[in-house]
């Protein structure tokens, strides 16, 4: 259910009252140490500042996630992120986005964060390169609203007790400011074509500024007593408002606030439509808020600038936050997070949402988990929509449609128990009635969706303006915890709170485990936390990516495990100064130190990181002690020139751009990559000069539209690649090419063991699945390839060291014209420090460093090559199964998937089952169920476009959903692309 204007507005002073207690003295002081923060390419909290341009070119977005986003926009299509902005900010709310204004000429963002202790300040941002370059402030209440003047020249800002300030851009000098605005809230600002300014506030009135900045007038609204938004028509003559207390959309005359007549609303019954906007002609007026329809939330509009009837169109699913019109249709934010695109006939034809799973009414059988905490089921949609279970112990995440019988959900009654005396959860979840027992005076009331929740009749404190939304008595009746808003209790039975922890969300459910270690719980951030019972500290966090089901569960240190490509779902925030953006590192980034799936699984054992950190240590025989992520961050490139989007007609490209080392490593070479892929020189060297300065090189680059990468290395990491997508304008190719002579040559080396030397190691068709692929390749010949080239080494063949020659001719061979391809199917083993290992025919697995192959000897092969990279990976370690199917999977592969597919790897990395899932093979297919749906792909299974061709996104979608049918959803393959590499054809439909 949406959230009411007013309601919003209360909650943020709320927010403000009862954070700025709990602020540090020295508010102002910058927080030096790395930040976690989920990033899905999306906002993960409410978009509350929606801006964009005329000519729906750009959309700048900016919320409760901290982060301003930059989209380009094309009519008919999906938004598409140009950047990410990522102001200063703090623990907590420090750093929430208020509100955005994007310039006429679309070269500066204007955005108001917020900041504790009355400390906030409008920041400026360059559009292009994303660089802070001026600070406006500080400001003792928090901003709502900016805006820019037509013509570009001067920016506006309202807020609570601020009253209304106007600046001179871009020198930034003030020219006026009016303190009047009492002490209710101020949201609406907007200038008109003549540059007359408008401004509502909640006191009920509607202020008109003249040219000069002097105040003309200044009215009590006609609709309604708290005017929450103004719009100027486009010609001037007059301006919109919107209330959060009536459903009224009132147009005044613009010159002197006279009312002219009202839209018809007559059939929106409750408020709703505080946002308005013009469209660019002014033929039509916009208005929306919480409006729903159906439960969907409506963009209401008039034609005959707002005098036609009011018409209604679908928007997001929750609250309204901006409307921005264009030449070309409107793009609407909204707290969801969404921003939707609608045409200029108003039907919508975009919705880019939240990936985030839905915490909304995570309570009862929607909320559950083992006894221990070590499995928790949720839906991923709202309540039990789409459920799902998470193991720590097994690090799985699986569908679960059914509940299995030993979950249990939160005890909110204490009369409430069931048959094995659990007292703190109900359950099992099956039908049968639980037993009850006598009350034994823990009577909470008012626990779900009240201001005022009660003990025994007596009210417990919680913060001024928080909601409880969650409740979960303990099993021994000692106590219990209430979540309410941001923050988590823990009360005991006479109800004094022994501990209160703030939430980084606002939290949605909440359950204790059987034996009082643990408190989990659901988030409003799509996030699942574990807390020690002791003093609620964070012991884990999971956040799953809804859509693909990537996921990641991380410690506090930053130790964490993943899903292949989940590690790119969380990274670290940077600050460095108040007067410039923030790093942002992904925690891809330090996989080598920091992916500890053995720190994970013992978190929940131990409770105490640090301890869980030296016995994995002590066990896996690494060094003690943690790492410091500071310590570890990887250097920063970025280029300077030329812009995105720049065209060339030549055949070498000038290249400019500058380096920083924020842990103080020597940077020893730049890599260069042209869609991906390495140039020959695979890099430029040591880098002489200084870090700070811009340097330039000479790159070479083919005829067509190219993307250029720059990768820093230092001896321990890799930068984040700096990116340029470059416009090729220089014609046609004089002549045409003889044919075939543009086709690239398939080189592959394909390796299958089924007869190992030692016996229980045996499979059945591992070496029957490298000859068979090698018969498929072989038939690709004149079509994506003009020649296909072989290597097969199955059982006997296949030794350590024959492999390790096979892999020296993969990497002599293959130019940067050629593509290479390397399977491997059979046993793969992962050691005590995970890495991984395949087994040849001679390997074994009690000497794995001297008889298997080294995933680094792997990656320096394949990461390595000239021209694009692929692998197939179907291996991992077990024996045989039941019966006619056998498997091949324990090993964790989850690390050389996510290694090889880095962007400084640059490999194409297709694997036969998740994480440490068993890869299936059975008599009735006489292959692996990889292989099997790999070859039923390249045969023309693949080709969902029909055109003839088999992209690598096409052959990703058709394993994923036949290995999952041959396997009865025990398997689920995973393709992982570097984000350098665009989509490619892999095959022809034989």
């Amino acid at each position: 259910m949406p959230v009411s204007f007013s309601g919003i507005a209360a909650s943020i002073i709320a927010v403000v009252s009862f954070t700025v207690s709990a602020a540090p003295a020295d508010a102002a002081a910058l927080v030096d140490d790395p930040i976690l923060r989920i990033e899905t390419g999306m906002h993960t909290g409410s978009i509350r500042g929606t801006a964009g341009d005329r000519g729906c070119r750009l959309l700048v977005t900016g919320g409760y996630d901290k982060t301003i986003r930059v989209w380009g926009l094309k009519p008919g299509y999906r938004a598409r992120l140009i950047r990410v902005i990522r102001p200063p900010i703090g623990r907590g709310i420090d750093g929430w986005i208020y509100a955005v204004a994007l310039s006429p000429d679309n070269s500066l963002i204007a955005a108001a964060s917020f900041t504790q202790e009355h400390n906030h300040w409008i920041q400026i941002f360059e559009t292009q390169s994303g660089r802070l370059i001026h600070r406006l402030g500080r400001f003792q209440e928090p901003i709502y609203r900016v805006a820019f003047s037509p013509d570009g020249r001067r920016l506006a800002a309202l807020g609570r007790k601020e009253g209304l300030r106007v600046w001179e851009a871009p020198q930034w000098r003030l020219l006026m400011a009016d303190r009047d605005y009492g002490e209710e809230q101020a949201f609406g600002i907007a200038f008109d074509v003549n540059g007359r300014l408008f401004t509502t506030s909640m006191e009920g009135l509607l202020r008109l500024y003249g040219r000069d900045l002097r105040l003309i007038q200044k009215i009590r609204t006609r609709g309604g007593r708290e005017p929450f938004r103004v719009a100027a028509h486009p010609d001037g003559s007059v301006v919109a408002v919107g209330y959060t207390d009536s459903p009224s959309i009132d147009i005044y005359r613009a010159g002197d606030l006279q009312f002219l007549f009202a839209a018809d609303t007559r059939d929106v019954n409750l408020p709703g439509l505080a946002q308005v906007a013009w469209s660019p002609d002014g033929r039509r007026l916009f208005a929306g808020g919480t409006f729903q329809i159906n439960k969907q939330t409506v963009l209401r509009f008039w034609d005959h600038a707002g005098r036609g009837p009011g018409q209604n169109r679908i928007a997001s699913e929750n609250t309204i936050t901006d409307i921005v019109p264009c030449d070309y249709g409107v793009s609407v934010g909204a707290s969801d997070p969404a921003i939707v695109q609608l045409t200029r006939d108003v039907v919508r034809y975009s919705y880019e949402g939240s990936v985030a799973s839905d915490m909304g009414g995570k309570l009862f059988s929607a909320f559950t988990m083992s006894t221990d905490a070590q499995q928790v089921r949720f839906g991923l949609g709202k309540g039990n929509t789409d459920p799902w279970l998470f193991d720590v112990g097994k690090l799985q995440f699986i569908a679960s449609p059914h509940p299995p019988k030993d979950l249990y959900r939160a005890l909110v009654e204490d009369s409430e128990t069931n048959i094995n005396g659990l007292l703190s959860l109900i359950g099992p979840q099956s039908a049968s009635a639980p037993n009850r027992i006598a009350p034994k005076g823990l009577r909470i009331e008012g626990w779900n969706g009240n201001k005022t929740p009660t003990l025994n009749g007596r009210p417990l404190k919680i913060p001024d303006g928080s909601t409880s939304k969650a409740l979960a008595i303990k099993p021994d009746r000692s106590g219990f915890l209430l979540a309410s808003s941001r923050h988590l209790h823990h009360f005991d039975a006479a109800g004094r709170q022994i501990w209160i922890r703030p939430s980084p969300d606002f939290l949605r459910g909440v359950l204790v485990s059987s034996d009082n270690r643990i408190v989990v719980t659901a988030n409003a951030d799509g996030t699942i936390r574990w807390h020690r019972m002791s003093d609620g500290r964070e012991m884990l966090t999971l956040f799953v990516h809804a859509q693909d089901k990537r996921w990641v569960i991380w410690t506090p240190k930053g130790y964490y495990a993943s899903s292949p490509g989940g590690d790119d779902l969380i990274g670290w925030h940077v600050n460095r100064d108040w007067n410039t953006v923030a790093d942002f590192f992904p925690a891809s980034q330090f996989r080598q130190i920091f992916y500890r799936p053995d720190i994970v699984q013992r978190m929940l054992f131990d409770l105490d990181e640090d301890k869980a950190i030296a016995e994995a240590n002590l066990l896996s025989g690494r060094r003690p002690g943690a790492v410091e992520v500071r310590n570890a961050l990887p250097p920063v490139i970025e280029i300077l020139t030329p812009a995105g989007g720049t065209s060339f007609t030549g055949n070498t490209i000038n290249i400019s751009y500058r380096l920083r080392t924020p842990s103080k490593m020597d940077v020893n070479r730049v890599e260069v990559l042209i869609d991906g892929r390495p140039l020959a020189t695979r890099g430029l060297g040591q880098v002489k000069t200084s870090l700070g300065d811009s340097h330039n090189i000479s790159v070479p680059v083919p005829a067509r539209n190219v993307e250029i990468s720059l990768i820093a290395h230092t001896a321990k990491s890799a930068s984040v690649p700096a990116r340029v997508t470059l416009r090729w304008a220089g014609g046609a190719l004089s002549r045409e090419p003889a044919e075939g002579i543009n086709k690239p040559k398939l080189y592959a080396l394909l390796i299958g063991v089924s007869q190992y030397d030692l016996p229980h190691l045996r499979l059945g068709y591992a070496a029957k699945d490298a000859a068979d692929l090698a018969a498929a390749l072989k038939s690709q010949v004149g079509g994506v390839y003009r020649e296909v080239e072989l290597k097969v080494l199955t059982d006997k063949q296949a030794t350590g060291k024959n492999i390790l020659e096979a892999l020296d001719w993969l990497e002599g061979e293959v130019t940067s014209r050629d593509v290479g391809l390397l399977f491997m199917a059979g046993h793969g083993i992962t050691d005590p420090k995970q890495r991984f290992y395949y087994l040849p025919v001679d390997g074994d697995p009690k000497n794995l460093r001297s008889t298997a192959i080294a995933k680094s000897d792997i990656r320096d092969i394949v990461g390595s090559l000239a021209g694009k990279s692929l692998m197939f990976l179907d291996a991992c370690h077990s024996g045989r199964g039941i019966d006619t199917r056998r498997t091949r999977g324990a090993a964790d592969i989850t690390a050389i998937v996510n290694d090889l597919a880095s962007a400084e790897n640059g490999v194409v990395m297709f694997a036969s089952s998740t994480g440490r899932e068993l890869s299936e093979e059975d008599d009735a297919w006489q292959n692996g169920a990889f292989t099997e749906a790999l070859l039923e792909g390249l045969k023309g299974k693949a080709d969902y476009s029909k055109d003839g061709v088999i992209s690598i996104s096409e052959l990703d979608l058709w394993l994923s959903e036949r290995v999952k049918a041959l396997t009865k959803k025990r398997q689920h393959p995973v393709m992982q692309r570097p984000t350098t590499i665009p989509d490619f054809p892999i095959a022809i439909a034989r």
